[in-house]
């Protein structure tokens, strides 16, 4: 009888008296047909509230059918009758499962004998007791040093690492210390000494020299580079951080000495250096042991910006008239500056007229870094080109061309300046992966960083200027350009005639800077030009001795500060729970990527990073990279995009137009570089190596 005729046979009755009838009948038919079971769940706190669900087995067949009522106690307020059928299809390919019958029988149950013969698996299992709290005790170990790498990555702050602590603790188990101080074994304590007007805590060099050893152990001599500097902590404060930095130019990485921490300046240089030197003088005395093996140390070089400089080494300021570091220059005093506009033959200064103290006019008084045996305060101390040629002479062109007066016949319109903007943020789709920073306005030039800088005089500034300013400007420009990228392409400088075009070069920029701007735009920045081929013979291409990792390293330093109060004791505190995690972890950090050729991105699924020089000289875009081969299209060249001071394919610069129809495929070795493609005109691309990658 289905639902609907049941209806029908009660229709005098109450509505909820049928529904009681209907479903009393319902019941019955199922005990009677012995195809249903019935699975009755009653609640222990109350017998008047309970619900029963009935579900309907049928028999095996190509469909699947199931009814189910839901019915309520007749005493409850709410009483719903509902039936739901499902059809699902099944699948009659299915394996036949045939169940053995002596499986089930009563004689194949365990027995208290069976049992009594099953293994202990207390002593046997590879599970005991001992391996559990084994297995246990490494997975919380390695949750400890992942959450120990995690926090310091991204410098998350204790009382939130506390706060998931003490929540991970409860939840999951895990066994891990309630506080973050625990977990990061923070120091409870910061040796700091009172220096002059500030403080300052010494970290050592030992940490820094067990680093190296540690990354790369078959080192004979251990070169390292110094950087002092100083580091504002905010705009509104004149509070500052003076940090005392080593690296070397193998591992690249760099660590921390020593930190002042002041309102101004430390006022004596030599006891801010002071404990630095007493350390450096023993291990280049007596040299560094490690795990019963001696190195040998070498303070190669201190690197520095012009101020720190004079201040370490008690020199005049490079505002003085005798502040070159590397020649007896005499400044002169035109439009309110001191200017250097003298021929390039000056007497070259040397490291024993430093230490005969010969010139008084340049010499304040002894710096205590030349108790340091090997070290050379002239040849020893490099011309900086992060500030020096970046932050110096390109952003001081820059400004010349914005900010200058209009009579001066070099200041660019407001046409010009917006088209070559407009240019300018065309590139930054075209920015690879492997540069830092994307290109801003001329609008921003006061905030532009030196990697914004050096990004413009390497790449983008010969492409977006071309037509922009009058030819004198732009080959100034370009004569720069050249000179720069030559001197920081490690294999160009192989060859030291190359150092001499260079040279020249510079020389000559020097000279037509003069004519273009005027004798009293010849800053000290602009003079040192004439010097730094010098210290690219001595120490390698400009980048090997440039400021740029240490100002990575300042920002390292700083992000680290979260309050305004003891920044020495959280710095010492972040110091050593970076330690720990350096000397107890092996994981590496780094991400992963599509491919790396020389330390440099190489995408297929993005323009920007899939075009590289091969050694042929052509410009190729991979499209496909397999195993140790490469294959995709070569890009067509139309030619030079300068040709003065010398053609711009002489330095693998060229102008690109679109893809050559050829497919072809070359070994995955005969990639030298890989190229910066720049948008030029319609169609038309400028590409050049970026100067790192280059092999």
């Amino acid at each position: 009888m289905n639902k609907k005729t049941k209806l029908k046979t009660h229709l005098g009755l109450s509505s909820r008296h049928r529904k009681r009838l209907i479903n009393n009948e319902t019941n019955s038919e199922l005990k009677h047909t012995q195809m249903f079971t019935t699975i009755e769940k009653k609640s222990p706190a109350s017998e008047e509230v309970r619900r029963q669900t009935i579900y309907q087995v049928t028999q095996p067949s190509t469909s699947f059918q199931s009814s189910c009522s839901i019915i309520y106690d007749s005493d409850h307020d709410i009483n719903i009758d509902r039936e739901t059928s499902l059809t699902m299809d099944v699948d009659l390919n299915l394996p036949t499962t045939n169940y053995d019958s002596e499986c089930l029988s009563d004689e194949s149950s365990p027995n208290s004998s069976d049992i009594e013969n099953l293994p202990d698996s207390r002593a046997d299992s590879p599970l005991s007791a001992a391996s559990i709290n084994s297995v246990q005790d490494h997975s919380t170990n390695s949750i400890k040093e992942d959450l120990i790498q995690w926090t310091l990555e991204y410098n998350i702050p204790q009382n939130a690492l506390t706060a998931l602590l003490k929540v991970v603790n409860k939840n999951f188990k895990c066994n891990l210390p309630n506080d973050a101080r625990t977990l990061l074994q923070t120091p409870r304590n910061s040796i700091i000494s009172k220096l002059d007007n500030g403080q300052y805590i010494h970290f050592g060099l030992e940490n820094a020299l067990k680093g190296i050893v540690k990354d790369i152990g078959n080192l004979q001599c251990i070169e390292l580079l110094i950087n002092v500097d100083g580091l504002p902590l905010s705009r509104s404060s004149t509070a500052c951080l003076w940090p005392i930095l080593c690296s070397d130019n193998v591992t690249k990485k760099v660590s921390i000495v020593g930190l002042f921490h002041g309102y101004e300046k430390p006022k004596d240089s030599n006891q801010f250096l002071k404990q630095f030197v007493k350390e450096a003088v023993m291990y280049v005395t007596n040299g560094f042991f490690n795990e019963g093996r001696k190195y040998d140390v070498k303070i190669a070089g201190l690197i520095c910006d012009a101020p720190a400089k004079s201040f370490v080494l008690n020199t005049k300021g490079h505002t003085g008239y005798n502040s070159c570091t590397k020649c007896k220059v005499e400044g002169n005093y035109i439009n309110n500056r001191v200017c250097f506009p003298a021929p390039s033959n000056v007497p070259l200064r040397n490291d024993n007229d430093y230490f005969c103290d010969t010139d008084d006019d340049f010499y304040v008084s002894k710096s205590e870094l030349l108790k340091i045996p090997g070290f050379l305060p002239v040849s020893g101390v490099p011309l900086d080109y992060m500030h020096l040629i970046c932050l110096g002479v390109v952003k001081k062109l820059l400004l010349l061309w914005i900010e200058s007066k209009a009579s001066s016949g070099v200041k660019l319109s407001s046409q010009s300046i917006k088209e070559i903007s407009e240019n300018i943020l065309l590139c930054c789709k075209y920015v690879p992966s492997d540069v830092a920073r994307k290109p801003r306005p001329l609008s921003e030039i006061r905030h532009w960083k030196a990697t914004e800088l050096r990004n413009f005089l390497l790449y983008i500034g010969p492409v977006v200027l071309k037509s922009k300013v009058n030819n004198d400007v732009y080959l100034n420009f370009l004569t720069l350009h050249v000179a720069v990228r030559i001197l920081c392409n490690s294999t160009a400088i192989a060859n030291k005639e190359n150092i001499k075009y260079a040279e020249r070069l510079l020389e000559h920029f020097v000279q037509s800077f003069a004519i273009i701007y005027g004798k009293d735009k010849i800053s000290h920045n602009v003079h040192n030009l004439l010097h730094i081929c010098e210290d690219v013979r001595n120490f390698g291409s400009l980048d090997e001795f440039s400021s740029f990792k240490f100002e990575n390293y300042m920002s390292t330093i700083k992000k680290y500060i979260r309050k305004n109060d003891k920044p020495l004791q959280q710095l010492c505190n972040r110091y050593h729970e970076m330690e720990r995690l350096y000397k107890s972890s092996n994981k590496s950090t780094q991400k992963s990527v599509t491919h790396k050729i020389n330390d440099c991105v190489i995408n297929i699924h993005k323009f920007k990073d899939r075009c590289v020089l091969l050694e042929n000289g052509d410009i190729f875009q991979i499209i496909l990279i397999e195993g140790n081969r490469i294959a995709g299209y070569p890009l067509r060249s139309n030619g030079n995009l300068y040709t003065a001071p010398c053609a711009s394919q002489k330095l693998n610069i060229h102008q690109l137009s679109d893809l050559n129809s050829t497919y072809v495929s070359h070994p995955l070795s005969s990639v030298r570089a890989k190229i910066w493609t720049l948008p030029y005109k319609r169609n038309e691309y400028v590409g050049m190596p970026i100067l790192h990658s280059l092999f």
